[in-house]
C-alpha cells in the first residue's frame, strides 16, 4: 500500500515584513471581512451619489419651471406695452401653459404714476411636485 503525501498549502515567504524583522507568509486572495468591507464602502457610495443626482434632477426641474414662470411674465409685459392686454388690475390669461405649468396663474396690479406711466407689478403662481412657486415682475410702462 502506497503511502500518500500529506496535502501542503502553497505559499510564498517575503523576507522583512511586518514589524518583525523575520519571515512574513503571503497569501493569495482577500478575506472575506476584507471583501465585506469593500462592498459596503462601494454601497455606500452608490446609495450617496444616488440620493445626490436626485437632488440634482429637482432642482434642474425647479429651475426650469422657474424660467418657465418669467417667460409667460415677459410675454404679459410686452402684451401689455402693445395693447394686446389692458392696462388694469387682475387676472391675465394667455394661452401658452405648457406641461411643467399646468396649473399656472398671472395675475397684474396696475398703479398709475404719472400721466402715462404705470407701475405693473406682474405675480405668476403655479404647483410643481406638490409645492407652490410663485414669483414676480415688476416694471414700467409708458402708454401717453
Amino acid at each position: 500500500m502506497p503511502l500518500s503525501r500529506p496535502e501542503v498549502k502553497a505559499s510564498r515567504w517575503r523576507i522583512g515584513g511586518g514589524f518583525g524583522l523575520g519571515l512574513t507568509r503571503i497569501e493569495g486572495g482577500f478575506s472575506l471581512i476584507e471583501a465585506i468591507i469593500a462592498i459596503a464602502i462601494i454601497g455606500s457610495a452608490i446609495i450617496i451619489s444616488s440620493a445626490l443626482l436626485n437632488t440634482l434632477v429637482i432642482s434642474a426641474d425647479h429651475l426650469q419651471v422657474q424660467e418657465e414662470l418669467l417667460g409667460e411674465m415677459e410675454s404679459a409685459v410686452e402684451m401689455m406695452r402693445v395693447g394686446i392686454l389692458p392696462l388694469r388690475s387682475g387676472p391675465l390669461s394667455i394661452a401658452g401653459n405648457s406641461s411643467l405649468t399646468p396649473g399656472l396663474s398671472l395675475t397684474a396690479i396696475v398703479e398709475e404714476e404719472r400721466m402715462g406711466l404705470y407701475r405693473v407689478n406682474i405675480r405668476a403662481e403655479c404647483s410643481f411636485r406638490r409645492r407652490r412657486i410663485s414669483q414676480s415682475l415688476l416694471t414700467e410702462i409708458w402708454r401717453p
